[in-house]
């Protein structure tokens, strides 16, 4: 099953995915991914760099939209804030689409 759990973002500026990701999946990009980091911040407190691996085209699908990402940071360290998800939605996957519909009643995100 190739379902992810990801939390929607809007204050953040790039999709990411978290450890628990890199656990599950680590072993499908290690061989091609590049080292790096990136700055993580958390509402009202200072931010932190973490490491990363950086996947080139990265596609993600939601629901039948299927977008590719020019780029992916991949945190490959647990960060106590974000350990339950696979990753977190950001504007950059946002700004991809024309239209996003939100179904608080059904709890599901549609992009057009």
């Amino acid at each position: 099953d190739n379902t992810l759990l990801m939390d929607f973002d809007t204050r953040a500026l790039k999709t990411y995915m978290t450890s628990r990701f890199h656990h599950r999946y680590g072993l499908d990009y290690e061989k091609t991914a590049a080292h790096g980091t990136m700055k993580l911040g958390r509402l009202g407190l200072s931010s932190e760099t973490v490491p990363v691996r950086i996947v080139k085209d990265f596609s993600l699908q939601i629901g039948d939209a299927k977008k590719v990402l020019p780029e992916m940071n991949i945190q490959t360290e647990t960060i106590d804030k974000v350990y339950h998800v696979d990753g977190i939605l950001g504007l950059d996957y946002i700004n991809l689409y024309n239209k996003m519909i939100i179904n608080y009643n059904d709890m599901y995100i549609t992009f057009k």
